[in-house]
């Protein structure tokens, strides 16, 4: 895990060593064990890396690394879990190798497969690697972009990054991008339009899509999608629920093994919830009896309702972890907002983020680099309560019998939801206004015609001269099954929010985060699944919970309700340091011409509007 910088040029103009390092020293969070810059003879490519180091600690393993005589050179950020067993393949054809590091893995992959290489990787990455030979550059983000990589370019160059901040020490123009930050004024969820995943909150800073690649010869750029799960192609699986909940355990727990290989301390991050606490039972289950205790890290929240400790601790008892805890509050908060958001590069939706932050810092403090967690199951096993729209619109269309023996099983359970269906139904079962409430369930923004006046208090909130872009309104699509719901969350729209907060405060400590529900091969076996696999007899996420019932605590493995890390954010608001951050975005907006002054200053979402001002620092 590290951060990767560097500019290709396509003229003759030479790139010194110290405009590669300033882009690195930028990132220098990222990677405070080693850095390294590096630039081909012609002086048109210059790599920068720097380091923190997880796999082979030795000098081998220091980046930007050379391979085959200098012909490759790769800079590279991530995790290949699978290196060992590719290296065993490669040795048989006659690779050798200086290191035991997963980057010269990568190098020898590209050398006998080429672009092709990337589909063997199990893991998380984004490289640049240089082929000095045929003067082509090959850069590749992995299958879910648990790894950023940021780019720019124009007819003279090729800049690329993990951090968008890198790109300012590069001498490119800083410049809101109106478009991008009107969506997510106008719906904070809505971090980006969604069909057009590339662009960022910055003019001409893009960003490669998840499971995209890119080659480089001269001043042509080829963009290519390497892996996708076709729903229209994937076929669907013919295994029984109990085969199939048998086969998810043994993928996860395999996908948990391979994440444990480190050659540093390995924690887990614990919120309490069903996908972290399993990930930690496994871990247990793994390491066995006379191991040393398993580390794991958690926020807590004093005198909430919505704290989660007695679950977490349900969870380290059962496994006899060394639970550490952290209470982040409004003060520390007020300390560290701006450093928050200083890493974000982009604004983000709500304080959740803020106890993740503290979670990381605490494994730092702690001396635990790396940590696994469980983002990636509630997009996959549909563990949202507002999947249910979704689900039971489809029982609805193909299957009566099932729909009606289903949405029987919520009615005690999930009252809200069922008499939500009972209000729009009725006893006709009308279908038109069961999409209407799907369409609610996925917070959909209403259509262009009347974009700004039906967005709710987008228009008093804006300023006229800002409010008039309706370009930027975003429509989301309908969905007529689950599985169509779980692959947008997971490959368009919700899932890369998590992974980029993840990344972003677990590298401004120095931290690695692994994400074991993000395995490849799990994914393309839960999409192959039945929607009814998934939500079974009311419980979401059903082969999570039956795969892992007898490995969790009971109370946990057959929780109803839906928590994770939600800090008391109106508290938090309230704090009169907080209110001062929140007074100079507001004037900070209002000045640049974004702001309404005479809006219902009442209905502001104070967080949305302090992480979008910090844009104009």
């Amino acid at each position: 895990m590290c951060g990767i910088a560097g500019i290709i040029n396509f003229t003759e103009k030479e790139i010194s060593l110290n405009q590669i390092k300033s882009m690195t020293d930028a990132i220098a969070h990222r990677g405070p064990d080693g850095e390294g810059q590096w630039l081909n003879a012609g002086k048109t490519v210059g790599l920068g890396h720097r380091r923190l180091s997880i796999i082979d600690l030795s000098d081998n393993a220091s980046q930007p690394m050379n391979y085959l005589n200098n012909r490759y050179t790769i800079t590279y950020n991530g995790e290949i879990y699978n290196y060992i067993e590719l290296k065993e393949e490669l040795k048989k054809d006659g690779y050798s190798f200086n290191s035991t590091s997963d980057t010269e893995v990568i190098l020898a992959m590209y050398d006998k497969y080429k672009s092709n290489c990337v589909k063997y990787f199990d893991g998380m990455f984004s490289f640049v690697l240089w082929d000095e030979k045929e003067k082509t550059a090959f850069c590749a983000r992995d299958r879910f972009g648990e790894k950023p990589f940021f780019y720019y370019t124009d007819s003279t160059c090729f800049i690329f990054a993990s951090e968008i901040k890198c790109f300012w020490q590069a001498n490119v123009s800083k410049t809101i991008n109106n478009e991008t930050l009107y969506n997510f004024l106008s719906d904070k969820y809505c971090l980006y339009d969604y069909k057009k995943q590339s662009q960022t909150f910055y003019e001409n800073i893009l960003r490669l899509e998840p499971a995209h690649s890119v080659s480089i010869k001269e001043n042509k750029i080829s963009i290519n999608k390497y892996w996708n799960i076709d729903l229209t192609e994937n076929p669907v699986s013919k295994l029984s629920l109990e085969d199939a909940t048998e086969e998810f355990r043994n993928l996860l727990t395999q996908s948990v093994k391979k994440r444990l290989r480190s050659d540093v301390p390995v924690g887990s991050s614990l919120s309490g919830g069903i996908d972290s606490s399993t990930i930690v039972c496994i871990i247990d289950s793994l390491q066995g009896k006379g191991h040393s205790k398993q580390l794991t890290f958690s926020a807590r929240f004093k005198d909430f309702e919505k704290d989660e400790g007695r679950f977490m601790e349900m969870v380290t008892q059962k496994t006899n972890a060394d639970a550490k805890y952290i209470f982040p509050n409004e003060d520390m908060l007020a300390e560290d907002i701006e450093n928050l958001f200083y890493h974000q590069d982009e604004p983000t939706g709500g304080a959740s983020i803020y106890a993740q932050w503290c979670v990381m810092r605490l494994a730092k403090q702690n001396h635990t680099k790396v940590l696994l967690d469980g983002q990636g199951a509630d997009e996959m096993l549909a563990g949202y309560h507002h999947y249910y729209y979704t689900y039971y619109y489809e029982l609805l269309h193909k299957d009566k019998k099932l729909f009606k023996e289903e949405l029987e099983q919520i009615k005690t359970r999930y009252a809200s939801i069922y008499n939500h269906f009972q209000n729009y139904l009725g006893p006709q079962t009308n279908s038109g206004l069961l999409k209407r409430s799907l369409n609610f369930a996925k917070r959909k923004l209403s259509p262009a015609k009347n974009s700004v006046a039906e967005i709710e208090y987008a228009e008093p909130l804006l300023s006229k001269n800002y409010s008039s872009l309706q370009s930027g309104t975003v429509q989301f699509p309908e969905f007529t099954t689950l599985n169509q719901s779980l692959h947008f969350s997971t490959h368009t729209f919700g899932l890369q929010d998590l992974l980029r907060f993840a990344d972003r405060n677990s590298m401004a400590h120095s931290r690695e985060v692994r994400l074991p529900f993000l395995d490849h091969k799990i994914a393309e076996f839960l999409f192959s699944l039945p929607s009814n696999y998934k939500i079974y007899k009311g419980w979401t996420k059903y082969p999570l919970r039956k795969g892992f019932e007898t490995l969790l605590p009971k109370e946990i493995a057959w929780r109803e309700d839906k928590i994770g890390y939600e800090p008391p954010q109106k508290k938090w608001m309230s704090s009169s340091k907080v209110n001062e951050v929140y007074k100079w975005s507001e004037k900070k907006l209002e000045q640049e011409g974004i702001l309404n002054p005479k809006r219902n200053k009442e209905n502001d979402d104070k967080w949305v509007l302090m992480s979008a001002a910090y844009l104009y620092k």
